[in-house]
């Protein structure tokens, strides 16, 4: 997160499951992705709809500076 602003794009290669998807959303970032795999890219889907908006903007709106760390 510290090498990336809020609404920056992050750029996963392969998304696998969709855990940096989801992680680049948490942080104000925006993704693209790409999966050869369509069980990998089905489940990321699945995944990255199903994530709750609402988090993602509760957790920004808590941090003075628009980020959010990721353990």
């Amino acid at each position: 997160v510290s090498w990336s602003n809020v609404d920056d794009v992050v750029y996963d290669p392969f998304i696998g499951s969709g855990t940096t998807a989801i992680a680049a959303l948490s942080a104000g970032r925006k993704f693209i992705g790409s999966e050869l795999n369509t069980d990998y890219f089905n489940g990321a889907q699945q995944r990255v709809k199903l994530w709750p908006a609402s988090f993602v903007k509760r957790t920004l709106a808590n941090k003075e500076d628009g980020q959010l760390d990721l353990f």
